[in-house]
């Protein structure tokens, strides 16, 4: 499959993930028991890219991120393992990447990655919507197992 067409499936899954949170959050707001989320925004963390979206003016919106691109670039590590400025390393039996930041030695597992990557596209949002975002919905790869759904969701 193209990376056009999975792209394309990526944004259109997200509409659609923020349009039902959405929805559910409008009635919420309807009724006056239910806590008030504010602005809810919608994230497809992705292998290959991930994208951030938010339920504005009528209809979803993919947010560009501060270099003027729809999709912020993730990477499967094992493809381009000897181009990159880091080692993969493992750690127990798990994989950790060893990287050098100000001539000290730091090590992340997968899901500080993926906390990373999380973060970053809530600063994406926050800085298009001018305000903070508290609440978020998190669309993984359908071929995630649970373990990866739940490293996803301690990140």
């Amino acid at each position: 499959m193209s990376k056009f067409i999975k792209s394309t499936l990526a944004l259109v899954t997200l509409a659609l993930v923020c349009l039902v949170a959405l929805t559910s959050v409008k009635a919420a707001d309807a009724d006056e028991t239910r806590e008030s989320y504010g602005t809810v925004i919608g994230i497809d963390l992705g292998t290959t890219y991930s994208c951030v979206g938010v339920y504005k003016n009528g209809r979803v919106e993919i947010i560009a991120n501060d270099q003027g691109h729809r999709i912020t670039p993730s990477y499967d590590v094992q493809a381009d393992i000897k181009h990159f400025p880091f080692k993969v390393k493992s750690k127990s039996g798990a994989p950790v990447i060893t990287v050098e930041v100000k001539g000290e030695e730091k090590t992340f597992t997968p899901e500080e990655i993926s906390a990373m990557i999380l973060g970053k596209m809530k600063e994406i949002a926050e800085a298009y919507l001018s305000k903070k975002v508290t609440h978020a919905v998190v669309t993984v790869p359908a071929y995630f197992n649970d373990a990866q759904r739940q490293a996803t969701k301690d990140a």
